[in-house]
């Protein structure tokens, strides 16, 4: 093997190394501090309900503001509706149209939902896709389709509910839809070769863009790693050695940006954009979703999209 690539192998081992420790230990402070935001209300709702006195038929019935349902107050209004999977915004019929950035590329996209139908269209230089999702009672069945000559070919069905097949097949594949950062459960210490600072911050300020009045959220992470003791484990594991000092210190030091406008009044992601410092989160934010919504609407023209595949022919 050659020096660069062990080089390579190295530095890709301590990515993912740092990748993994990072991600366990970084929000641990921040879910204390909503724990004790929590119990500080939830204080302060049973003093006030022991003050005034319960009335039992007034909290059955829910009318009483001090009543069981509690708010999280760590949340906004808006976060609230965005992570409603309920009544999710894309249960409504609407229309969105937006510029998709990932990868170094932007794509066209334009989704429409009117009545039992979600149309999907995406395209760029290098082409375009359309599907069709017929949402069904026990089924949602997508279909490969074009408009233009009028035929459909038969993909698959999804047996998921309209939530989970929307969010897999458009919503998360774009990053229009809000979601609470998943926790993770490894243990911090089996992957303890490289020891992280991790510091996190969330913001919140109401901005207008683009015509929507959005809340907008502000995720970000400093990570200060201490790789020189990995290296020297990795080292010894491998059992060479080599100079790895300007390739470590673009590693030592990462900083990672989310900025999301989310709009006030449905809850969607109109627009992401990731900002970042240090080689790594570099290579992090080119892989993020980056969406530019122009256009959402709630009154969709029905007649911009097939509503049913009356009139198309099926092909194999």
């Amino acid at each position: 093997m050659s020096d660069m690539k062990k080089t390579f192998y190295i530095l890709m081992c301590l990515a993912s190394l740092v990748l993994m420790v990072t991600a366990c230990g970084g929000k641990e402070k921040i879910k204390e501090k909503l724990r004790a935001a929590t119990e500080v209300v939830k204080e302060r709702k049973e003093a006030a309900v022991s003050e005034k006195g319960s009335d039992p038929e007034m909290d059955k019935q829910g009318d009483r503001p001090d009543s069981d349902a509690f708010v999280d107050p760590s949340l906004t209004p808006a976060q609230r509706k965005a992570l409603d999977k309920d009544n999710p915004w894309f249960a409504r019929d609407f229309r969105m149209e937006l510029k998709s950035r990932q990868m170094g590329s932007i794509m066209n996209v334009e989704i429409q939902k009117s009545g039992n139908v979600v149309y999907y269209h995406f395209w760029n230089n290098s082409g375009d896709v359309e599907t069709l999702l017929v949402i069904g009672e026990e089924v949602i069945k997508a279909y490969r389709i074009s408009m233009k000559s009028k035929v459909a070919k038969f993909q698959r069905d999804y047996e998921e509910d309209y939530y989970t097949v929307f969010c897999n097949t458009i919503g998360d594949v774009h990053g229009i839809i809000y979601k609470e950062n998943e926790e993770r459960t490894q243990n911090q210490g089996e992957t303890a070769m490289i020891e992280s600072e991790v510091l996190n911050s969330i913001d919140v300020k109401e901005e207008r863009w683009n015509g929507f009045d959005c809340e907008k959220i502000i995720h970000k992470t400093v990570m200060n790693n201490r790789v020189s003791e990995g290296v020297k484990a990795l080292e010894g594991l491998f059992g060479f050695n080599l100079d790895l000092e300007n390739s470590m210190k673009s590693m030592e030091h990462m900083e990672i940006t989310d900025n999301i406008w989310i709009e006030k009044n449905s809850g969607a992601v109109v627009r992401r954009e990731t900002q970042s410092v240090g080689a790594m989160a570099q290579s992090m934010m080119n892989m993020a979703k980056q969406p530019s919504v122009s256009l959402l609407t709630f009154s969709p023209d029905p007649s911009l999209i097939p509503t049913s595949l009356e009139g198309y022919k099926l092909v194999k």
